[in-house]
């Protein structure tokens, strides 16, 4: 039950995915949104699908978490049949929706129980790579963008980029992701020996999960025209892809390390030499990463996608940004750090410049928190 003396604001936030099994990325940016906008009078519950069948209810730093059962998947949607009961039980007469897209079941609750409510839809990427699936789902995408009362995008690139966005212009603000710095405040914990290992050595890192669009087939490539060591950290559908590879082709600077915990992947960023980002696709929208080693002063490596990632990583001021799928592009621009040392510094004191400037929590969560207060009013 919601304190009205306290809370002046009621906000449920839908997601997809799976706190805190995967707890990191976007999971991470909606639970700081949460916990910094409560001393400002924010109460937010959290709404996501789940395969724990036995806690329905978590609380992630101070946040409800309501987890309904995922029973399958509709192509690559997850689903979920309690989904609809739980979120109406979650709604008060006066809450906020606040629905991270894309994310099509939770499009169809807010269609089915929130449309009367106001709401916000913070859209994190187009759907990129399914064309034939995106034929059936593109009308229920554009119902749902025509019925929300604001559209965020992540980044101006994005908003400027985007053929959807575009098409509802007058609707869409921009708000940067933000993180928090405080990774020295994450509970000490002893690091796994295949890490403390990597952190006595001078290496490059890449760090997220393993996927097609990440651009690691690429990094291989670029792995064999390099001097240095490349760590990928991380779990995913292309682990075993990028092990047979490692091995058939014999490349011997390149070391999976698999998941890492919070406190190791802290521990990796301050470490490393530069982090290495050679996504290929738009579903790279922003690159929280980038924001990631941004904060620990670090320069960075990435592609142009036209997205928020040529925001973040400014080309000869905070790192490189070269083609993506050009493995040649990638090996020069590691070569490139790997020799200048002075370089690396100077762009890493940049890239925290910015990252303070612009892309820090309490930045962003000021920004959504200016938006509910113009939405409830």
């Amino acid at each position: 039950m919601i304190n009205q003396e306290t809370h002046k604001i009621h906000v449920i936030h839908l997601f997809k995915s799976y706190f805190p099994e995967t707890f990191g990325g976007i999971e991470k940016v909606i639970e700081l949104i949460c916990r910094l906008l409560r001393k400002d009078g924010v109460q937010s519950d959290i709404h996501v699908l789940s395969d724990n069948t036995k806690q329905k209810l978590i609380e992630v730093d101070g946040t409800p978490v309501t987890r309904s059962i995922r029973i399958g998947y509709i192509a690559t949607t997850p689903f979920s049949l309690n989904a609809f009961r739980d979120f109406r039980a979650l709604r008060t007469p006066n809450s906020l929706i606040h629905i991270h897209s894309p994310y099509p079941l939770g499009e169809i609750l807010f269609l089915l129980f929130g449309r009367k409510m106001k709401s916000v839809v913070t859209y994190h990427s187009d759907i990129v790579g399914y064309e034939f699936l995106y034929f059936f789902y593109k009308p229920l995408q554009y119902l749902f963008l025509k019925k929300v009362d604001v559209i965020v995008a992540t980044s101006e690139k994005y908003k400027e980029s985007s053929a959807v966005l575009k098409k509802f212009a007058p609707k869409v603000k921009v708000i940067p992701l933000g993180i928090s710095d405080d990774w020295d405040k994450v509970a000490e914990t002893e690091l796994a020996p295949k890490v403390t290992e990597v952190l006595m050595s001078d290496y490059m890192l890449f760090l997220g999960a393993l996927r097609g669009y990440k651009g690691l087939k690429v990094l291989l490539e670029a792995a064999k025209k390099t001097k240095s060591q490349i760590i990928i950290a991380g779990d995913g559908p292309l682990k075993e892809d990028l092990e047979r590879i490692i091995k058939t082709q014999s490349i011997k600077n390149v070391t999976l390390l698999g998941a890492v915990t919070e406190q190791e992947k802290n521990a990796l960023l301050s470490n490393c030499s530069a982090l290495v980002l050679p996504s290929t696709m738009r579903s790279e929208a922003f690159g929280i990463v980038l924001l990631e080693a941004s904060a620990h002063s670090k320069p960075m490596i990435s592609t142009k996608l036209g997205t928020g990632t040529d925001l973040i990583n400014q080309h000869m001021e905070t790192g490189l940004v070269v083609s993506k799928k050009s493995a040649n592009d990638l090996a020069s621009a590691m070569n490139f750090l790997i020799d200048n040392q002075h370089v690396r510094l100077e762009m890493g004191q940049k890239a925290r410049l910015l990252f303070e400037q612009k892309y820090t929590a309490k930045v962003m969560s000021q920004h959504y928190l200016d938006l509910y207060k113009e939405l409830q009013n």
